[in-house]
């Protein structure tokens, strides 16, 4: 390519020999974009996780943006539940790390906080309720493309 801006500049000049250059250069295959495979792509969604309470009551948990970091978490309890504070706690099942905890607090009738979830994969989350036993869910943070 060398060689023919060199024979471009004495036969056409340098403008043209320059303009010939830019047109071979944008045509080399390291200047081409590179696509992105979409399934590797970190979308933020939200989880809902429904956890069956004592009797036929329900509670359902709320998490985004459902990839490894702080989640946001929203949990609705039956009306006739109200604690003041609520705990979480998220271990990963054939995991050796220490379970995460996550503190509820009440706003408008809805418990929030936050919980981090380090990595990919399936949790078991307990719910703590006062003065009741704990409730077990299973959250999953599904790798991409899944």
């Amino acid at each position: 390519m060398r060689h023919i801006i060199v024979l471009g500049c004495f036969l056409l000049g340098i403008p043209a020999a320059l303009s010939v250059g830019r047109a071979l250069a944008s045509h080399h295959p390291a200047h081409h974009a590179v696509g992105i495979d979409s399934r590797l792509l970190l979308v933020p969604r939200t989880l809902t996780v429904t956890a069956s309470l004592s009797g036929a009551s329900a509670a359902h948990l709320r998490i985004s943006p459902a990839i490894p970091g702080v989640q946001r978490i929203s949990l609705r309890l039956p009306a006739r539940i109200h604690p003041a504070g609520i705990l979480l706690r998220a271990r990963m099942s054939g995991m050796q790390m220490t379970p995460t905890v996550g503190r509820l607090g009440r706003r408008n009738g809805v418990y929030v906080g936050q919980l981090r979830l380090p990595m990919f994969g399936t949790y078991r989350v307990a719910i703590e309720l006062p003065q009741r036993p704990p409730v077990t869910v299973r959250v999953t943070l599904p790798l991409p493309g899944q």
